[in-house]
């Protein structure tokens, strides 16, 4: 705990150092990284809840360390809280309004990322713990997973294209937060087939395939609500509707961006993850899960770049916290359980 502590601390001055002194004007790269990880850590616990209460047991090898990511739950939420310097981004900052107004926005975000936090951490004691209300838990993780990943949708990006809107733009988050989730594991496959203990074994060469079968269904899936969004705005052709791909697509970069991201989203991991033996090779999902995580990175840019006036040095400064503190918490949740065994 104490080590938690100091990391939480140091990792709030170092925020606060850089939107003092590099993000100084109104600029979107805290909220690129609070939306990058919050995919990451959200859609990494509820693949496990949804794995549990669907009597999956194929997770059981995995969920000790897909759970390993939860404090940084607790990490996201208050950097949110910074984003009061970052109010201005939106267009619509200075319009009195009783659910668009500062206070009001940080507070109900801030309130459910930190629930989301709150059901996660029980829901994973419970779970290790394998006590009969570990569903509930699951359950009540679920619910405040999907409307924390709406709220970032609805509430914190698409305001910064106002007056355009996407009625699926939640559903979106969410699902593809999960799908961030199944890469992760995917990643740890291979980790953990590299040192398998050998009564573990059958069970991470099944939970190695589901993974791959889940990346391939879940890019798929991912396509069709990718699709679902667009022949929709397609179909009704109205101007605050189609602005978002116009914007876009007029510029030959961030066209080029949007077919890699459709790429490495979609045809790359229907392509290599189709052949049955591929899904059993901890090699070939774990580099698509990287293809997908690369994808992720590319679609935030492609989404916030263009209105969110990003710093590039506060970007980069942010990023490299961020993933020092991920990278903290992972390598100290992994010694824990090594001294657990021991």
């Amino acid at each position: 705990m104490k080590a938690y502590t100091f990391l939480f601390v140091i990792f709030l001055a170092c925020l606060a150092l850089i939107e003092v002194y590099v993000g100084q004007s109104p600029q979107g790269s805290l909220l690129f990284n609070i939306s990058f990880w919050l995919a990451l850590c959200q859609g990494s616990v509820a693949l496990v809840a949804a794995a549990e209460l669907s009597e999956g047991k194929w997770i059981k090898p995995l969920k000790h360390h897909l759970f390993g990511v939860v404090p940084m739950l607790f990490f996201c939420s208050f950097a949110f809280l910074f984003m009061a310097a970052q109010w201005e981004i939106y267009p619509i900052h200075n319009k009195n309004s009783f659910w668009f107004n500062k206070t009001f926005f940080l507070a109900r975000n801030f309130l459910f990322l930190f629930l989301s936090f709150i059901t996660a951490w029980k829901y994973s004691r419970q779970s290790l713990m394998e006590k009969e209300n570990k569903s509930t838990w699951a359950i009540l993780y679920l619910f405040s997973f999907v409307i924390s990943q709406s709220l970032l949708a609805f509430d914190c990006i698409m305001p910064l294209e106002y007056p355009w809107f996407s009625t699926i733009y939640g559903p979106y988050f969410f699902v593809e937060a999960i799908y961030i989730g199944i890469a992760f594991a995917g990643i740890y496959c291979l980790v953990l087939e590299k040192k398998p203990s050998p009564e573990n074994l059958p069970a991470l060469e099944k939970a190695q395939y589901d993974t791959g079968a889940l990346l391939f269904g879940f890019s798929v899936l991912w396509m069709g609500f990718c699709f679902f969004q667009l022949i929709v705005i397609w179909y009704g052709n109205i101007p605050e509707e189609v602005s978002f791909y116009t914007y876009r697509l007029s510029n030959p970069f961030y066209k080029g961006v949007g077919y890699a991201i459709l790429a490495m989203f979609f045809f790359l991991p229907f392509m290599i993850l189709i052949n049955k033996k591929a899904k059993k090779n901890p090699y070939i999902v774990a580099t698509t899960s990287c293809i997908i995580f690369l994808a992720l990175f590319l679609e935030r840019s492609f989404i916030l770049f263009p209105v969110a006036k990003i710093t590039f040095v506060a970007l980069v400064l942010e990023l490299i916290v961020f993933t020092l503190v991920f990278a903290t918490i992972i390598l100290t949740a992994s010694r824990s359980r090594q001294s657990l065994k021991n």
